[in-house]
């Protein structure tokens, strides 16, 4: 991970990303915070992944998918956020080896794009 990544000046779109995310000054919309978490987890923002994992388990925003939410939620993890690791451990509850085994697949190829198109 970029040291700099979540440290420096927000952006307008990050700021918006807050605000709409968090029901900051506007109203709460699931579906609008999940195109935000998206954006910003294409830039490989930690905390955003984790949210977008929240949201995909949760059908927050986005129908129920724990195959997405495992993608989302072990990329935090592997670099060490607790709170994505225990999100895991439980949604790994919740699914079936053969589901496991793909969602591990696909957060390989997600990573690996990730990797190519951040840096």
């Amino acid at each position: 991970m970029d040291p700099g990544r979540g440290t420096r000046k927000c952006s307008r779109p990050v700021q918006s990303w807050g605000s709409i995310c968090f029901g900051y000054g506007v109203v709460q919309n699931d579906t609008e915070a999940v195109k935000w978490w998206n954006k910003a987890v294409e830039q490989g923002y930690t905390d955003a992944q984790y949210n977008l994992g929240g949201m995909y388990a949760l059908g927050r925003g986005v129908p129920k998918d724990h195959i997405k939410a495992y993608i989302w939620l072990s990329l935090p993890a592997e670099k060490g956020h607790q709170d994505a690791k225990k999100a895991l451990l439980s949604l790994e509850n919740k699914m079936s080896p053969a589901q496991i085994k793909t969602a591990q697949r696909d957060a390989e190829k997600v990573c690996q794009r990730l990797e190519k198109n951040i840096g």
